[in-house]
Order: C-alpha cells, then structure tokens, then sequence
C-alpha cells in the first residue's frame, strides 16, 4: 500500500541542540547531569557528538531525501553569559544553515527547546517576570544573524509541556492515561500520580487538565504570594494551577485535607 501525504505536508527530521550536540556548553541540562539527577548516567555533554559531525549528520539527512530539518540552536553557547555574544557559535550555526540549503533541505529553526543556560536558571529563569526580555534579546539575535538562511520558525518547542512555576507539564487529551503519557516521557504511572498528588492508583488526567511529569514545588516562584479562591476550589485544584504540591498548600494555609475553599478567599501561595 502506498502512502499519500497531502499536498504541501512537509515530512523531516527533528532533534534539540541539548539531545545531540554534546559539550559542557553550561546549560541547566548540564547542570541536571552533574546533580546526579539522570538514573543510567547518560551525560548531555557526550550525546551524538553531533557539534563536531555536524557536516556528516547533514549529509547523512541529505542521504534520508527528506524536505526538511527541524534543529534547535543552543542559547548557552550563542550568550555563554548575560549580555555577551560568541560569535564563533554564531557562525557555527551559520554554516551549518548554509550546509543544509546546499543540500537541498529546509531548515525550520527551533529557538527554545527546554534549554537554559545557567547564567538564566540562576536568576530565576521564566518564574520571573523580569527575565522576560533576556529570552526576547536571544529570539531577536536569532531573527537577525540567522533570518536571511531560515524561513520557518519555532520560538519555544511545544509551550503547553513547557513550564509553569518551572515544572513541567502537558495537557491531557481525550482518551489520555497516565499509562500512555508515561510512555512518551519514560515515566511510571505511578510517578505521574505522585507528580500530580493522586494517592487513587486507578486514578486517569481529565481531558484538558495540566498533567506534570515532573514534581511540583513546595511553593510559587512568581511574584504573587496570594491567590484569590473560585468557588469549588481546594487546595489540590490550587496546586494544580500552580504547580505547587497539594501538601504544602495546606501547610502554608493551616488547612484540613479535602478542605472546600470559600471564593473569594485569599490564601498563599509562598
């Protein structure tokens, strides 16, 4: 049987600068390595080796007679720190943007692909308002160095997993269940529950609800210390909207288990 893809559907490979380049580049992923944090040991700054075989991952993609190529470029090698710019990196990706259109593949440039460099993590990364326009520094430096060789863009890789309260999370589907989500992410149902504070082993996400596959934190990282209850409200639906974890809600607001908050009531959130 043959496959036919509608017309304009364009079908290539993808990767993220932290899965394959490898380096001690000073990224939150490189930090996370050297926290002893990865279970096998697997080191980021080893991964394909790909910022040296740059040239034969490309012809490798060339070889695969794909369209296009799905990349990301590495904030913490273009701005090693705030304010400071490495050129060399810059015409790295240059090159390899150049490469790729004279082999006949699209690039689609990827600019925020859960990476960090550690410089940003340290004052707070994007739990503070603040920050805000260092990222939009970096997203307009790429707009301007590499725009002339890409046309088609993703400024941050799938925003609904990204973060809030710097947690991550996606949002459940139709049908979801902690089972297939944990598949995508190598996580046990199990883990899923307890990210999400569900002592139900047979418990399964409602549709649209945040799902984070990651635990959540003790308290909130933004500048708000207080939220304004709705009515039905408890103290896990809060820590679901926070990433906060259901326990230290109650602790924070010396609340009972299960307690049903009165809207309009003004509890903390750190």
């Amino acid at each position: 049987m043959r496959l036919q893809f509608p017309e304009g559907f364009l079908l290539g490979v993808s990767s993220a600068s932290a899965q394959i380049e490898g380096g001690e580049v000073g990224s939150n992923w490189n930090d996370w390595y050297h926290q002893g944090r990865i279970k096998d040991g697997s080191d980021p700054a080893v991964a394909d080796d790909h910022w040296n075989r740059w040239r034969e991952d490309c012809a490798l993609m060339a070889g695969l007679h794909l369209p296009v190529a799905r990349l990301g470029v590495e904030w913490a090698r273009i701005m090693p720190e705030r304010g400071q710019v490495d050129e060399s990196a810059v015409a790295h990706y240059r090159a390899e943007l150049e490469y790729l259109r004279q082999l006949g593949i699209r690039p689609l440039l990827t600019i925020h692909h859960f990476s960090n460099p550690m410089w940003f993590e340290r004052m707070g990364a994007f739990s503070k308002r603040e920050n805000l326009d260092d990222f939009l520094s970096f997203a307009k430096l790429c707009a301007d160095r590499f725009g002339d060789l890409v046309s088609d863009w993703i400024t941050i890789n799938e925003p609904n997993v990204y973060a809030t309260n710097g947690v991550h999370y996606v949002l459940a589907k139709e049908n979801d269940t902690f089972e297939n989500i944990g598949r995508k992410f190598r996580l046990s149902p199990r883990n899923l529950r307890k990210f999400n504070d569900l002592k139900d082993k047979k418990a399964q996400p409602v549709p649209g609800e945040a799902v984070y596959i990651e635990r959540k934190r003790k308290r909130w990282e933004g500048n708000s210390r207080h939220h304004i209850c709705r009515q039905g409200e408890t103290a896990y639906s809060v820590g679901q909207s926070y990433a906060i974890r259901t326990r230290s809600i109650e602790k924070l607001n010396k609340l009972r288990k299960d307690e049903e908050l009165a809207a309009g009531r003004e509890i903390r959130i750190k």
